[in-house]
């Protein structure tokens, strides 16, 4: 059987088909997600994020502090407050008076992620990253994150404002220091408050041979 020979327009090469066809792609084939170059790695931990019970609220000149039943008081302006106060109240959140009430509610209320990798620079030999997802709109937030590395290093890196209802948010830190195991801890004090409560974070950690 003769095998019919491949027609193409008048002026085109098969050269010139090849060229313009997509770096990386052949025919019938998929894009495959690189890894993130700024980093080194594409691996992110991520971690679901919990909602706290609120116990009490108390109003202080232009903050509010608001108290959780695991023991912690959170400070926030009064302006976020009055932003999701309402809807505190409708949702029952503060559950003044319990006498046991629980630390956590039931289900969760995002997720929360940090990364550590290397730059492609010499002289700024790591890169943290880190940020959340909430279900519901945020109106502040508080994140901490812990970052190890050789020779005791360590740094604390902090981070917190109004997030006008923003329902994601993200931050991160470069630093120096010298080639080996380098590790972040998202800290499980972090937390953002929502139009639905205090939704706080559960880690997690990163680590990565830079």
């Amino acid at each position: 059987m003769r095998r019919k020979r491949l027609r193409l327009p008048r002026g085109l090469s098969i050269l010139a088909v090849a060229l313009a066809m997509p770096v990386g792609l052949t025919t019938g084939a998929t894009a495959v997600p690189q890894p993130d170059s700024a980093l080194g790695h594409a691996l992110t931990a991520t971690q679901t994020m919990k909602y706290v019970t609120v116990i009490d609220v108390i109003p202080a000149g232009e903050q509010v502090q608001i108290k959780l039943a695991d023991g912690r008081s959170l400070t926030i302006s009064r302006e976020a407050y009055e932003k999701v106060g309402k809807d505190w109240e409708a949702q029952h959140v503060i559950q003044r008076g319990t006498l046991v009430p629980p630390t956590t509610l039931p289900g969760d209320c995002g997720s929360s992620w940090v990364t550590i990798g290397f730059q492609n620079t010499s002289s700024r030999p790591y890169r943290m990253n880190t940020g959340f997802t909430t279900d519901s709109p945020a109106t502040s937030y508080d994140w901490w994150v812990r970052i190890y590395g050789p020779g005791s290093y360590y740094y604390q890196y902090e981070s917190s404002g109004n997030l006008f209802f923003r329902h994601k948010w993200n931050g991160g830190h470069t630093g120096d220091g010298p080639g080996g195991r380098w590790e972040a801890d998202l800290d499980t004090q972090s937390w953002a408050v929502t139009a639905s409560g205090v939704c706080s974070s559960a880690g997690p950690i990163d680590s990565q041979y830079l």
